[in-house]
């Protein structure tokens, strides 16, 4: 993947700058409960990344350069840090979901990342919820399990902590 198919001419580089500078923004497409209750439960959050005069390119544009450098949990990051900062302001939907790439799923320090950023936030880890896709859960089930069991420990510890306080 080189400069003729992103249009940037260091790709890494300017997707770090992106990240650096918060060129990113974020939507939230609400999920409407069927049952009843609150009308909408919870919301997925889609990310746009800013270019050039403010243009917003969709995630088919900037996700697979993301992909093909291997960025994609610096980019999960950034997206879980912002939802967290969202939550944290208050929003009339109470929990967002986040799609979280594979390559992340690889990142041992993934969950300790999203347990500091709820408790510095204090958000309730009930608030944030993670889809996998499922093409990533079967060809990584350990890592896929691996996560889960991580995630949900340092909620009940995040949870736990947010009971006592």
């Amino acid at each position: 993947m080189d400069s003729k198919l992103t249009g940037w001419t260091d790709p890494v580089a300017r997707l770090r700058h992106a990240l650096e500078k918060d060129e990113f923004e974020l939507y939230c497409q609400p999920i409407v409960s069927l049952a009843g209750g609150e009308r909408y439960p919870m919301g997925e959050v889609l990310v746009r990344m800013r270019e050039e005069e403010k243009a917003l390119l969709p995630p088919g544009d900037f996700l697979p350069v993301f992909e093909h450098y291997r960025m994609m949990p610096e980019l999960d990051r950034w997206v879980v840090r912002h939802t967290i900062k969202r939550l944290a302001g208050g929003s009339r939907i109470p929990r967002f979901t986040v799609n979280l790439a594979g390559e992340t799923l690889a990142d041992a320090d993934f969950p300790r990342f999203v347990a500091a950023q709820l408790t510095s936030n204090q958000v309730a880890p009930d608030r944030l919820l993670f889809e996998i896709d499922e093409s990533d859960v079967l060809q990584r089930p350990e890592l896929a399990a691996k996560f889960a069991a991580a995630y949900r420990a340092l909620s009940r510890s995040t949870a736990a902590s947010h009971a006592g306080s």
